[in-house]
């Protein structure tokens, strides 16, 4: 009778080990820190994670466009920054207000959309104008995703936007799509 209550709690015992399992460990831990919201757009072309996703989608839809902004409907002073294809309406397109050109690949720093974010700013309010500044990480994206568009290896994450996970290839030069861009309260 103690023998088989012994061997009871020790099958018992057992079972729960099995159940509870070993957590293990990831290899690849990176790939899971982001919540799960890793598109397809947002891979490099040699299929890894590209660390600042899709910038047309992830800050300039989600951080610029939208209602009274830089949406498809009604943008400020015509700059869409929501719909797909921003590359086309913003590469190589002049400003109208202000020096300069939208995004130049060649110079992003010099980008009136790249410039428009940062506080020290000289035409205009910094953008975006009613919503929190972007963080340094989203900038420096900002910055790095102007300067990729004139390569001949953007990837996904280079012209899409909201919705829209069109590749830009060599896109160095653009046109306007019969829209005119400009930057005087927005990029």
């Amino acid at each position: 009778m103690l023998t088989d209550r012994i061997a009871l709690a020790l099958l018992g015992m057992g079972l729960i080990t099995a159940m509870a399992g070993c957590p293990g460990s990831l290899d690849n831990k990176a790939d899971f820190l982001d919540g799960g919201h890793t598109s397809a757009s947002a891979t490099t072309g040699t299929g890894s994670v590209d660390p600042c996703g899709d910038v047309p989608a992830d800050i300039l839809a989600a951080k610029c466009g939208g209602t009274g902004c830089h949406g498809t409907k009604n943008p400020q002073n015509g700059l869409d920054l929501e719909s797909p294809d921003v590359a086309s309406r913003v590469v190589g397109v002049a400003a109208k207000l202000c020096p300069g050109t939208l995004a130049k690949p060649s110079a992003p720093g010099d980008s009136v959309i790249y410039t428009k974010v940062l506080s020290t700013n000289t035409c205009g309010a910094q953008m975006p104008l009613t919503r929190p500044a972007l963080s340094q990480k989203e900038i420096d994206c900002l910055k790095t995703w102007i300067g990729n568009q004139g390569s001949s290896t953007s990837t996904g994450a280079g012209g899409g936007g909201a919705g829209g996970a069109a590749a830009t290839t060599g896109a160095a030069t653009s046109t306007t799509s019969g829209q005119t861009s400009t930057a005087s309260t927005g990029p």
